[in-house]
């Protein structure tokens, strides 16, 4: 539940990711969900806060968790877009049919100023997750 919640960017996840960290300081992917959620709600402080603690968490989780915690590091923590679309495009080509690293690479590429791939990237988020309300 706190995941879906946090997904959304729902502040009545961070008791649940709070409780889960309570439980295991060293539970990088808490930290970093929770480090989103900050962010998604405008709480830039603590969302940095957390997301340092995930990232130097980042060799003791998988592949998946790890490429989630960096790509979200260079976005909120140091800002590094060029850092954060390769770590996207490499989470995109090691899990092809995930919607999320084309959901946020649509996004980066934007803000970026390059439409075309950011249009390319939304469209692949839409066939792979056509029900998705992010796709849109």
């Amino acid at each position: 539940m706190a995941d879906q919640r946090a997904r959304a960017g729902d502040p009545q996840s961070v008791p649940f990711y709070k409780k889960a960290i309570d439980l295991d300081p060293n539970f990088a992917l808490a930290l970093a969900r929770l480090g989103v959620v900050y962010s998604n709600i405008g709480e830039s402080n603590l969302a940095r806060e957390y997301m340092k603690e995930a990232f130097a968490l980042r060799d003791r989780v998988s592949e998946l968790e790890k490429l989630y915690i960096e790509h979200h590091y260079y976005d909120i923590v140091t800002g590094e877009i060029e850092k954060e679309i390769e770590t996207l495009e490499l989470y995109r080509s090691t899990y092809p049919r995930d919607s999320t690293p084309s959901n946020n690479l649509a996004l980066a590429y934007f803000f970026i100023g390059q439409p075309e791939k950011s249009l390319a990237a939304a469209q692949e988020t839409l066939r792979l997750a056509p029900d998705h309300q992010m796709s849109y």
